[in-house]
């Protein structure tokens, strides 16, 4: 992430905690990153230099104007405008990290060769929060090649307590160890 968009997202931010609006404007910024994700010709076409800027903002409003919050709706023209509409998910993670930061919250992603039960998630959610004593964001996903267990990402630490973790280990130590 640059500091241009690390920039505009505290900014961003700041603004929108003043006003009380952080849980509208990040929202906002999530369904707005999930429909350009859906749809990549549209921040492709946003930043098209060879459409004047005028109506490129001009499109933003009309998508998006009684859909998203005027602050939010704001923002997405001046990124327009200054060619960085393509940076938009870095400004919404910086806003996100900000987010989390002040609210005591933890993004976490479990990974496991089968969907987790409801008592399993919940049960690691309450692990993590007993371990960090912070409010857990979980989010899944399921990877077949695991064979087994849980691959886990927290915190910008990474465990592994998969089956195909452990096969991977044990070949490691005995391609290692010399007789």
């Amino acid at each position: 992430m640059s500091d241009l968009t690390r920039s505009y997202g505290d900014a961003l931010y700041d603004l929108a905690q003043s006003e009380d609006l952080a849980d509208v404007i990040l929202s906002d910024l999530q369904e707005v990153c999930a429909l350009f994700s859906e749809t990549p010709a549209y921040p492709k076409l946003l930043s098209e230099p060879s459409l004047p800027k005028q109506e490129r903002t001009e499109l933003i409003r009309t998508a998006l104007s009684g859909s998203v919050h005027l602050y939010t709706l704001n923002f997405l023209r001046i990124l327009t405008e200054k060619g960085l509409i393509r940076n938009l998910s870095d400004c919404a993670e910086c806003f996100r990290e900000r987010y989390n930061e002040d609210r005591g919250i933890v993004e976490a992603k479990a990974v496991s060769a089968v969907k987790l039960s409801d008592l399993q998630r919940e049960q690691l959610i309450r692990k993590l929060r007993d371990i960090t004593g912070k409010k857990i964001t979980l989010k899944e996903e399921t990877d077949l090649t695991l064979l087994g267990g849980i691959r886990l990402s927290l915190m910008n630490r990474e465990f592994d307590g998969t089956v195909r973790g452990r096969i991977e280990d044990l070949s490691r130590i005995l391609r290692e160890t010399t007789l």
